[in-house]
């Protein structure tokens, strides 16, 4: 099966490499080499916008099946700043950072999740940044 990312990825490396492709054929015309630039990037602006949306569904889904897993009841899931975290000084790029706010037997209780920003395997280990991690009470089972 061929990871969403990749699909991405391909789109986004064909439509820029016809990009500079047809900017240099037509690079006596600077009005069309503009015009072919600028409709590369009108394709390549979305596809990362759309990549990155599939990024945070892939995160919050997640975080609901681990919280679920251990009969708790996410309430709310917020993307915050690593300085804003339990994390912090271990803060990436290559790294999103979530509070989760959910109910454990009728306790609203608060817990941290660093996930990576790897669209095909959110638990793959990054070769930038910090592998996956979360702060929860210590009887919740994480593994997936």
């Amino acid at each position: 099966m061929i990871e969403i990312g990749y699909v991405f990825l391909f789109l986004c490396a064909i439509v820029l490499f016809a990009t500079i492709i047809l900017a240099i054929i037509f690079r006596r015309n600077k009005t069309t080499s503009l015009g072919i630039i600028l409709a590369g990037l009108m394709v390549c602006i979305p596809l990362f916008f759309l990549a990155d949306w599939g990024l945070k569904n892939q995160h919050k889904a997640e975080i609901n099946r681990v919280i679920t897993k251990n009969h708790g009841t996410v309430i709310e899931i917020d993307k915050v700043d690593a300085k804003e975290t339990p994390f912090y000084p271990e803060a990436s790029a290559s790294n999103r950072y979530y509070k989760v706010t959910f109910e454990l037997n009728n306790e609203k209780i608060i817990g941290w999740n660093r996930s990576t920003n790897s669209i095909n395997d959110i638990h793959s280990t990054p070769s930038k940044g910090y592998p996956e991690m979360w702060i929860l009470p210590e009887s919740f089972d994480t593994s997936y």
